[in-house]
């Protein structure tokens, strides 16, 4: 394991981040070995400090770093010159059963892979064309089927979960330039606009050779992939997935761990205990007891405020 490694997790100012994130660190804290910290982005409300630094989570705070892409405020820890100096980022939607740190012991890149093929290949395309890119990118495969395909290119990725070793900290300021110029040029992306982070970490892995592999799919494993593995590292609950997997929920919240193969239905128990003791930590905080009723709810549709994955 690298020295110096840590993760951190993002925290921007909607209720729907507030309640996953208190899942997030009763999860992390009895399953993560590695020192973890949170960056509450525009909002510093004391209850959710109070919970962090009682479970030992380092507490830091920062403005949003692109406000045109706050799906980008992932890059903050990297960019941070108090970084960890292998740095893991996390989403506040994903949730650890096991200790995930033997997966970054090497000098490379690494986020898992993209789920379905989203953006398009049409998309990268069309983008890598508009981008005066001269080589062709790796081809690669998603997880599952998008739009008729699995083809992707290698560098799309999912980026509910990064790794930047010491070595090649200066990939985080390649990929925030690249993010900048695709937030001002995102128009390119359509309907696929939300995903100015990912996309731009394809097109800086892809210009500038940065060394790069996927993370195994179980340590960021949604829904739909649960039956079909049997060991899981971390659950991605997002909020997105939810509605159309409303048969992987119970009525209390908890995950159906009839549904999923039973060599993972300790992580799933690991998991389910959490839920549960973090609803009822919910209902008493000021920031999240009006929404906790939306909270891992497959009938909830999120707005555009926190949208962002």
């Amino acid at each position: 394991m690298n020295d110096n490694l840590g993760i951190s997790v993002i925290v921007d100012n909607h209720p729907r981040f507030f309640c996953e994130y208190v899942l997030w660190v009763l999860c992390a804290k009895d399953s993560l070995s590695i020192p973890k910290r949170v960056y509450f982005i525009n909002n510093k409300h004391e209850s959710l400090i109070r919970f962090s630094r009682k479970n030992g989570i380092d507490v830091k705070f920062a403005d949003q770093l692109i406000p045109e892409a706050p799906h980008c405020n992932k890059l903050i820890p990297f960019l941070d010159e108090d970084k960890f100096e292998n740095q893991i980022v996390s989403d506040t939607d994903l949730f650890f059963s096991r200790d995930v740190a033997c997966f970054f012991s090497s000098d490379l890149v690494r986020l898992p892979p993209n789920n379905h093929a989203s953006p398009p290949l049409s998309i990268f395309e069309k983008l890598y064309k508009f981008a005066k890119f001269n080589k062709t990118p790796e081809l690669g495969t998603a997880l599952f089927e998008g739009e008729n395909s699995r083809e992707t290119f290698k560098g799309n990725v999912s980026a509910g979960l990064i790794f930047i070793p010491k070595k090649l900290n200066y990939a985080a300021k390649l990929w925030y330039e690249r993010a900048k110029w695709l937030s001002e040029n995102k128009t390119i992306l359509g309907r696929f606009a939300n995903h100015v982070d990912q996309v731009s970490f394809a097109m800086m892995v892809h210009q500038h050779d940065i060394p790069f592999s996927h993370l195994p799919a179980q340590t960021n494993a949604i829904l739909e992939l649960l039956p079909q593995i049997q060991s899981v590292y971390g659950f991605h609950l997002t909020s997105g997935h939810l509605p159309n997997f409303k048969h992987f929920l119970n009525k209390d919240k908890t995950l159906n761990s009839d549904i999923i193969n039973s060599s993972i239905r300790t992580d799933c128990e690991f998991i389910n205990k959490r839920i549960l003791k973090s609803i009822e930590l919910l209902y008493k905080m000021p920031e999240t007891s009006g929404f906790v009723e939306n909270f891992l709810n497959s009938d909830w549709r999120r707005g555009e405020a926190s949208s962002h994955i």
